[in-house]
């Protein structure tokens, strides 16, 4: 099994508050309406536990199951959403500001393999990339 941590970033709408700085940190984030998963999906429960850790009760103002979702409310101004980095770069548009966040949680990527099948070139160059753990 191969495992890449993927940092987690910010989604906010552009037109949201612009005092927040390059790089946002856990207390700023989860003080603004947050556009949360719901807790029985993996990103849900990092969050829930990051929130917990930070000892910071977060301010959910919606609950989703998907990154599009997250990223279709933050869009129209809904609120923040939490994704990770992957998420972040597939639904890049001007109505969206990513922001970096400062002690963030991190979901780690996961290749399962069968030993005994062969990969395809795509995905046995990216099983490659990703550290053997």
């Amino acid at each position: 099994m191969r495992q890449l941590p993927s940092s987690r970033r910010q989604a906010m709408s552009s037109s949201f508050r612009p005092s927040v700085q390059q790089r946002a940190h856990a207390g700023d984030v989860l003080k603004e309406r947050l556009i949360s998963f719901s807790r029985d999906t993996p990103q849900g429960r990092i969050i829930a536990d990051w929130c917990t850790s930070s000892k910071v009760e977060a301010a959910s103002s919606v609950e989703v199951r998907s990154g599009q979702m997250a990223r279709a409310l933050a869009a129209c101004g809904a609120g923040v959403a939490i994704v990770d980095d992957l998420t972040a770069r597939a639904y890049r548009s001007d109505e969206l500001d990513f922001r970096p966040i400062v002690g963030n949680p991190s979901l780690g990527i996961f290749a399962l393999t069968h030993g005994a099948s062969h990969l395809r070139c795509l995905a046995s160059g990216w099983s490659n990339w990703l550290p053997l753990r």
